[in-house]
């Protein structure tokens, strides 16, 4: 869903307000100073940029694809928060990389989801391979510590 900019300021009155209140005179107002004070009072059109934290988590899968697909859709410029990589590397053009608040990688996501990359910033093993149908990132992961299936603690064979 979009908002129009004085809707997401309205957004800032919600905790002023009791349950189902609607926005008053005096609400509106208050809206229009915060947009005056700011220099944006006559920015009244729906932006071209969507911000978007998470916007999968805790849906099915369907679900997510589903959403991601109408997000991508849309043609606008869009910011996204997303701990799946998977998720990330199917739909995001750019990727961007963030450890302890600091940017670690950004690019495009076959140059950003690389098993050494991925090893490096989460802790984690990931083996790669190319969708069949898109040629996008698709990982499987192991704990670094993992001792591969196919072969026992002790170095011996199956």
């Amino acid at each position: 869903m979009d908002f129009t900019v004085e809707e997401v300021v309205a957004l800032g009155r919600t905790p002023h307000k009791r349950p189902l209140d609607r926005d008053t005179g005096e609400d509106r107002a208050i809206c229009r100073d915060a947009l005056d004070r700011v220099g944006m009072a006559g920015a009244h059109q729906r932006s071209h940029l969507h911000l978007l934290d998470e916007p999968t988590n805790h849906l099915d899968i369907r679900y997510q694809l589903e959403i991601l697909g109408l997000v991508r859709g849309l043609g606008h410029s869009t910011l996204t928060a997303i701990h799946d990589l998977n998720l990330a590397g199917a739909y995001c053009d750019r990727l961007y990389v963030m450890t302890s608040g600091r940017l670690v990688a950004s690019g495009p996501p076959d140059d950003v989801l690389t098993p050494e990359r991925i090893a490096e910033f989460f802790g984690v093993h990931a083996h790669r391979w190319a969708h069949p149908l898109t040629g996008r990132p698709i990982l499987a992961f192991d704990d670094l510590d993992a001792v591969p299936a196919h072969s026992s603690a002790n170095g011996a064979g199956p």
